[in-house]
């Protein structure tokens, strides 16, 4: 038999940790970032409790693309990422300047408050297995 065990570090789980830099912040803030993917069983039990799927009670719908949609599913996230994505954050100031510390509270203040245009991408980095297991991969190699 083939031993191929080594690609199970590219395994992404709901602790696999990325840095996120908001360069289009000032100051260049940080959010650290779980997956919003089924690796992240939370933040998947939920979208499934919300979308009336969980349980395996899914429902046969057909997916209408609409801007409301989009909408909807962008405002679930903005929800959803405080709680079970966005693991914690650096350099993320109130009005005045001063440093605030992550909680969960401060975290969907933040996010409610970012335009779409800077939310989307977090999103799109978060629901990429990709993004977390290059970073497994690169510190792997790192520590040989």
């Amino acid at each position: 038999m083939i031993d191929f065990s080594h690609l199970s570090k590219l395994n992404v789980t709901d602790e696999s940790i990325v840095d996120y830099p908001l360069e289009e912040l000032e100051g260049s803030p940080v959010l650290r970032l779980r997956p919003a993917t089924e690796s992240n069983a939370k933040y998947t039990n939920e979208v499934l409790r919300l979308s009336g799927q969980s349980n395996g009670q899914r429902k046969k719908q057909k997916m209408k693309v609409s801007l409301e949609e989009i909408q909807r599913l962008r405002n679930q996230d903005r929800d959803l990422y405080p709680k079970y994505v966005i693991a914690g954050w650096s350099g993320i100031t109130d009005v005045d300047g001063k440093d605030v510390d992550f909680t969960v509270e401060a975290c969907a203040q933040f996010i409610a408050a970012l335009p779409d245009w800077i939310f989307d991408p977090i999103r799109v980095t978060a629901s990429n297995p990709e993004t977390f297991a290059l970073v497994i991969d690169s510190e792997a190699k790192a520590g040989n």
